[in-house]
């Protein structure tokens, strides 16, 4: 008897309803077909046709269907679906990773001449108590924006209404 290894893979089996058509196409391409049903009898006039009935109706079919198209192995509401779960998520970086200059090597920075004279020294500010307790009501009070951007110069901050 021949001893064959299987590689362990991890397989999904989509299933097949109605021809090549899986469950959740066949609900989108099934749907706008109860929906109309239940404008046509719930609406007026009862039972009847009206030209508002089909300008309902029409859209609700081709969105349904354009929805329900296969693209390569995924139908276009899953890929609609993940475009709009990436887009709707916040996108707010705290750190980035290449703010910095880029690394020079040890015989360039050795090279380099020293000028000890051109080095800013830091901007010291005096403020009172006075000011700083004024500074701690802006920062925790929520009818001001306060914001913090870095720049070549230094921090900068910036404080508006918010109303």
């Amino acid at each position: 008897m021949k001893v064959v290894a299987i590689p362990a893979q991890i397989t999904t089996i989509e299933d097949r309803i109605v021809g090549n058509l899986n469950p959740t196409q066949l609900l989108l391409l099934t749907l706008p077909l109860f929906v109309t049903v239940a404008i046509f009898f719930i609406l007026p006039p009862l039972g009847h046709y009206a030209l508002y009935k089909i300008l309902i109706a029409v859209p609700l079919f081709s969105i349904c269907s354009l929805l329900s198209l296969r693209i390569g192995d995924k139908i276009a509401l899953d890929l609609l679906r993940l475009r709009l779960g990436y887009e709707l998520r916040p996108h707010i970086y705290t750190y980035q990773r290449n703010q910095t200059s880029p690394e020079l090597p040890f015989a360039t920075i050795n090279s380099l001449p020293k000028e000890v004279d051109k080095i800013a020294k830091p901007l010291a500010i005096k403020t009172t108590s006075k000011d700083r307790l004024r500074g701690k009501e802006l920062l925790s009070s929520s009818r001001c924006l306060v914001s913090f951007q870095i720049r070549a110069g230094g921090l900068i901050v910036k404080v508006s209404n918010a109303g």
